[in-house]
């Protein structure tokens, strides 16, 4: 039941972007705006989930220690055990994670998460690295980093 439904939500995600659902459906992360944002079916317990992968992207190297310890008190801070967290990939890039029921889910209310991922980690690109002073958006506490409760394109890399 939970893989027809993951299967149903992502074809009609793909109706709304205009994109082929059998890529998406065999793993290729989606493009959103240069945002890449991986969807996949939870697994074993998982199953009545979908898990969502936002690349929010590097971090600069001499800042590392400062960001990640930020990301860190972020997570503790927003962790309830299930749902949103940060992670940080082998080859240093990170990655916003969430996982939304599937019986509750629907096409329309998937792209609007997806939407405000990739708006977040846009953002976060753009402004998060820089001095206060140079900020466009309002400095962001660690316990307040984008958490989550355009255009789409498929792109050929996993992530």
């Amino acid at each position: 039941m939970s893989t027809e439904r993951f299967a149903e939500i992502i074809e009609g995600l793909c109706r709304i972007y205009g994109l082929d659902h059998t890529r998406v459906l065999q793993g290729d992360s989606l493009d959103l705006g240069g945002v890449r944002i991986a969807l996949r079916h939870g697994e074993g317990p998982l199953a009545p989930l979908m898990m969502m992968y936002c690349d929010f992207g590097p971090v600069p190297k001499e800042l590392e220690t400062r960001v990640y310890r930020q990301l860190l008190e972020s997570n503790l801070s927003t962790y309830t055990g299930q749902g949103e967290t940060f992670c940080l990939t082998p080859e240093g890039r990170v990655v916003f994670v969430n996982n939304y029921l599937l019986e509750t889910l629907t096409p329309e209310i998937l792209a609007g998460y997806l939407s405000l991922a990739a708006l977040c980690a846009k953002r976060w690109r753009e402004d998060y690295f820089l001095p206060e002073g140079e900020r466009k958006t309002k400095k962001a506490r660690a316990n307040t980093l984008p958490g989550l409760h355009g255009r789409a394109a498929a792109s050929d890399s996993k992530s």
